[in-house]
Parts: C-alpha cells; sequence; structure tokens
C-alpha cells in the first residue's frame, strides 16, 4: 500500500461521503424526534443532542432504511505533501571473508497523523526487508536477454536472520498530508534510504565505495584483497 496515493484518494472519498450521511441522518433525526440538526453530535458511537442519546443503530432503526449517497474525490494535480526521511546504518565487515552483517537500522520519518498505526510501522518494516535485499543479495544475472535465476537457491532474498534491530523514530511536522486528518504518505521514501546508508556504512566501514549493487561478500572480499 502507498498510503499517500491510496490513502489520499480512497479514504478521502469515504470521509467526505460519511459527512453527507451525518448530515442526512441528522435531517432524519430532526424531523423523527423533534430534534435541532445543528446540535445534533456525532461521538464514540453515539448520537448525541443536549442529555439525549443514542447509539447509531439506534439512530437508524429511527429511520428504517439505508442512507445512500454519493461523493466522488477528485485529487488536485499539485499537493504539497513534502515528506522528510533519514536512514542510518551500522554494519560490520568481516575483512577476511567480505560478509556484510547489518547490525542495526535507525529509520527516521516525518509523519503528521498517524491514521493506522498498524499499518504504518508495517509499511517502515516491509520497506527496510526490501532495501536489505536490494542492498546486499538480491540480484539478477541476465545472459543473452534470459534470466540465469533458475530459483530462490539463486536469487537470494532476506530472511528473518538478515533482518537487522530496527529502531523507528516518528517526527510530528506542523505541516498536514492530503489525507483525512492530515495524514502523510509512508510509502515510497521508507525504502529509498535504506541501501544508500547500507552502502555508506560499507564506505565508512572499509574505504571502498561501491555503485554496483548488490554489495556481496564476493565483491567487498575482492576489492578488498586486490582480486
Amino acid at each position: 500500500v502507498i498510503l499517500a496515493d491510496y490513502t489520499s484518494i480512497y479514504a478521502n472519498a469515504v470521509f467526505e461521503a460519511s459527512k453527507q450521511v451525518k448530515e442526512l441522518l441528522s435531517r432524519v433525526l430532526a424531523e423523527q424526534c423533534g430534534w435541532q440538526a445543528d446540535a445534533i453530535v456525532f461521538r464514540e458511537g453515539q448520537v448525541l443532542h443536549g442529555n439525549e442519546a443514542m447509539t447509531l443503530r439506534e439512530a437508524m432503526q429511527v429511520h428504517n432504511a439505508p442512507l445512500h449517497v454519493e461523493h466522488t474525490h477528485v485529487a488536485p494535480v499539485v499537493v504539497d505533501d513534502t515528506v522528510f526521511t533519514v536512514q542510518v546504518a551500522e554494519v560490520e565487515v568481516d575483512e577476511e571473508t567480505g560478509e556484510v552483517t547489518l547490525v542495526r537500522m535507525t529509520s527516521v520519518h516525518d509523519v503528521a497523523t498517524v491514521l493506522n498505526p498498524i499499518a504504518h510501522q508495517g509499511q517502515i518494516e516491509g520497506a527496510l526487508v526490501q532495501g536489505v535485499g536490494y542492498a546486499l543479495m538480491e540480484e539478477i544475472v541476465y545472459e543473452d536477454g534470459y534470466v540465469m535465476n533458475a530459483h530462490l537457491g539463486e536469487y537470494k532474498l532476506p530472511t528473518m536472520r538478515d533482518i537487522p534491530e530496527l529502531n523507528t523514530v516518528l517526527v510530528r511536522s506542523e505541516h498536514d498530508g492530503p489525507t483525512p486528518f492530515g495524514g502523510k504518505g509512508i510509502g515510497e521514501h521508507a525504502i529509498s534510504g535504506v541501501a544508500p546508508a547500507v552502502v555508506n556504512a560499507i564506505l565508512d566501514a572499509t574505504g571502498e565505495s561501491f555503485r554496483d549493487l548488490p554489495v556481496t561478500a564476493e565483491k567487498v572480499y575482492m576489492r578488498l584483497h586486490g582480486a
């Protein structure tokens, strides 16, 4: 899920349609119960009017019919949805074998309102796994236009043992995003900095800069030993 796009488009449509439902139900309750429509409050599954209260289920039973609304959300062509992120990688490099061990990652994100904390953190953790694979092991080998990786034994994917300790830092921004309640995206930028951070950590540890990903143990060994 790319929350910047999907949540902005779909959730805004649902959000605006929900407001129409509230307005329609308020008019129904005003007619059926003698309430003032502008004094009706919807809060935590209840409908309140002064000292009177009922559940949403009870409110719908007063109407005793489905409420139908439609809303089309047209996303603006240009949206000021700037998001900042910082990725920090800590690695250990075995100079004898060239093996790179990713010890710890710190992932810092500029956020506004986090709509779904579990899904939000899942995006960050999923991006970490994909970024580790991109940086250190996933490599497609071509020959005469054919992919030569016949199976996952020849196309290495990260496993649980390859995933480092992750420290997630969320920094609350004063600038809200385009989603309902001001949420921001947590998709592409959660992965884009992982591989550069890992490669720069390897540079800091060995003095060698690698521009050809993934940085496998073989590549590190050959660079360190001049092979």
